[in-house]
């Protein structure tokens, strides 16, 4: 799943709970910070964390 507007990552606690993948995007750096935490809150384990300069391979 792709969420362009990652917000309060709803799309990523979704696909979570679905066991799909999910990639997000998000500008503000506040909902950035929301995200990871609701994320580590309900996995339970450390996010991880890429940079928009840095390269993602599959």
């Amino acid at each position: 799943m792709l969420d362009l507007f990652g917000g309060s990552s709803s799309t990523l606690i979704a696909c979570e709970q679905t066991e799909r993948k999910a990639f997000l995007m998000e500008l503000d750096p506040l909902y950035c910070e929301v995200i990871v935490g609701r994320r580590e809150q309900f996995t339970g384990q450390k996010a991880e964390r890429v940079s928009a300069t840095e390269e993602v391979k599959p």
